[in-house]
């Protein structure tokens, strides 16, 4: 199940904007405290309906996924103000009114509970009574007490350390969903009312006539698992691929490294939110089914007191960065990892990870806005691991060809692109004759220009060389050839106008796999909530096999942003369906 900041409950007809208010709020006669009994639950795949398939209660991890040692209650009033909090601490021998023990066993409709307690209440005479209250599980902050209405509470955040406590424990939070009468134009539900369980004993609050106040919880990060089907596909182990190259005389081979994931968000809301920027109000539920243009009725599930998707706390950002050196803007909300990130976080096939939950609005932004899984490894060529270069394709089958970094390859590398950027000439007797093969190495270099930083590292292109004597070499300029020493800065602005070579420095590479919530449609297209992270959520994703070259990297210091042609990488996800709700993803890197 799922633990850990706030969100909440509520009856079934009534949301947080639909508070009674008809007779006024309650006054407290006296100061003193009453009491609830309050069982928090967790959806669970054994022993309940429609959740046989698609759920998993942590049992796949660690023992602090599910453990509560501490919980925050804080209270509302009917006019949505903040009244107060109670603490109730884990004990194994509970002494005293703020104290718990062991779950209480017990199987509800739909629910396993978990724990089941009796709160106090402090109340406060003259004081309007608390009607709503929201769980903060294992809590990391209590910053509640700043909050001084739901509308502030709502707006509350955790970064990318905080979704564990300093236990470890996971912090979880009531579920949100939409749900009532009104649910079509209603907003989701947050709170759980509590207007009817507040009792003057504990011993009243504790009668077995009294049902308890069922608060549902969720983790408020997601959880991610990596693992791979595939014999061949062995940690640092050569997996030969026989149609990523147009080089037919090359044996290739991919060894994957490790993985690690990418673009993760560095805040999240502390309760579930369904609103477009952090600024604007709560979407109602015909507002946020709207946006799905196909069927994806399952996304809010009322009868299991949860919803399968939200507007996360980056969920409007669209100005994502293309490369490198666009990726540390300050507003940028999300954390991009390089490739020797990939290699240090030593994730094995089977290990798994979390993040924060991250959405987005639109299909059609970058594909560096989605959360993603990185694959890292490297190549080798004839069995040896070396740098190469990829430039051209075969006409037809539309394989990359590939050169390696030696006296005779990188000749050839330099003819082709300066075939397809620039003719540079050389002067015999009058006339001018056209350089061809390895007269253009004694021209030009294959490398980037350290300033260029609006280009992936990845990227090489065709400079001059720095020794060229006077009167070696010319090129075409308005119908006259001009030495090109000369202006040794304009055509090498020109030639980066040119079609880079793709670098890979000691054969790196890197395959990405975008995270799949729904998935494409049909028709394999891209469309609302196809990509994304929500909390409580396990993704699952099976490697099957390796097709086609990844993507080369040039500085294993650079961050990676994903590339817009990585298209060819997307990759379908079969989502199952509930604890931690399962979203299982089957992969061929490459495709």
């Amino acid at each position: 199940f799922l633990f850990g900041a706030l969100a909440a409950l509520a009856m079934m007809g009534c949301s947080d904007n639909d508070l009674n208010q008809e007779n006024g709020p309650q006054i407290a006669e006296k100061d003193g405290q009453v009491y609830m009994k309050v069982s928090i639950a967790n959806p669970q795949s054994t022993g309940t309906r429609a959740l046989d398939e698609g759920f998993e209660n942590g049992t796949d991890g660690t023992e602090n996924e599910n453990k509560i040692e501490k919980i925050i209650f804080a209270f509302y009033n009917d006019n949505g103000n903040y009244v107060g909090t109670s603490t109730m601490t884990y004990s194994a021998n509970p002494q005293g009114d703020n104290e718990f023990g062991d779950a209480t066993a017990g199987t509800g409709t739909g629910v396993e509970k978990i724990l089941t307690m009796v709160v106090p209440v402090d109340v406060n005479a003259g004081n309007a009574m608390p009607t709503r209250v929201v769980a903060y599980v294992n809590p990391v902050k209590t910053d509640h007490n700043a909050a001084d209405n739901l509308e502030t509470f709502g707006k509350l955040t955790r970064d990318a350390t905080q979704y564990k406590d300093g236990a470890g424990n996971f912090v979880m939070n009531n579920s949100v969903y939409y749900a009532g009468s009104t649910m079509a134009n209603g907003k989701p539900i947050v709170t759980v009312d509590i207007s009817e369980a507040l009792k003057p004993t504990k011993t009243e609050a504790n009668a077995k006539e009294n049902d308890a106040i069922e608060i549902h919880v969720e983790r408020i990060c997601a959880k991610v698992q990596v693992t791979k089907n595939a014999s061949n596909l062995e940690m640092n182990e050569g997996t030969e691929l026989d149609d990523a190259i147009a080089n037919t005389d090359m044996k290739i081979e991919f060894h994957p490294t490790g993985w690690a994931l990418n673009a993760t968000a560095t805040s999240t809301y502390l309760v579930k939110q369904f609103r477009s920027s952090p600024d604007s109000p709560s979407a109602t539920y015909n507002e946020v089914n709207g946006k799905f243009s196909e069927n994806k009725g399952g996304w809010n599930a009322h009868g299991n007191f949860r919803s399968y998707w939200c507007t996360s706390y980056g969920y409007g950002f669209t100005d994502y960065p293309k490369y490198a050196s666009e990726a540390n803007a300050d507003d940028c909300p999300v954390h991009y990892i390089t490739y020797n990130d990939v290699n240090n976080a030593n994730k094995v096939w089977g290990a798994h990870d979390y993040c924060l939950e991250h959405t987005v609005q639109s299909v059609g932004v970058s594909p560096a806005a989605y959360t993603s899984v990185i694959v890292a490894g490297y190549y080798t060529l004839d069995g040896a691991a070396q740098t190469f270069y990829t430039f051209g394709e075969a006409e037809g089958s539309g394989l990359p060809y590939i050169y390696k970094e030696n006296e005779t390859d990188l000749p050839k590398l330099i003819e082709a692109m300066a075939a397809s950027t620039m003719d540079i000439y050389k002067k015999v007797g009058d006339n001018y004759e056209k350089l061809t093969g390895n007269e253009l190495s004694n021209v030009f270099e294959v490398t980037r220009p350290d300033d260029l930083n609006d280009k992936p590292s990845r990227y090489v292109y065709l400079q001059l060389k720095s020794d060229l004597a006077v009167g070696t070499c010319f090129y075409e300029k308005e119908g006259e050839k001009v030495d090109v020493t000369t202006a040794e800065a304009e055509v090498n602005a020109s030639l980066l106008t040119g079609t880079p070579a793709t670098k890979f420095v000691d054969g790196a590479a890197y395959y990405n796999i975008p995270i799949e919530h729904y998935g494409k449609n049909a028709s394999n297209q891209v469309i609302y909530a196809t990509y994304g992270v929500v909390r409580n959520h396990l993704y699952k994703i099976e490697v099957q096999g390796i097709s086609g070259l990844g993507t080369g990297v040039g500085d294993k210091g650079d961050v990676i942003v994903p590339p817009t042609e990585e298209e060819k990488y997307y990759v379908k996800t079969q989502l199952k369906v509930l604890a931690w709700k399962v979203a299982s993803q089957g992969v061929i890197l490459g495709e």
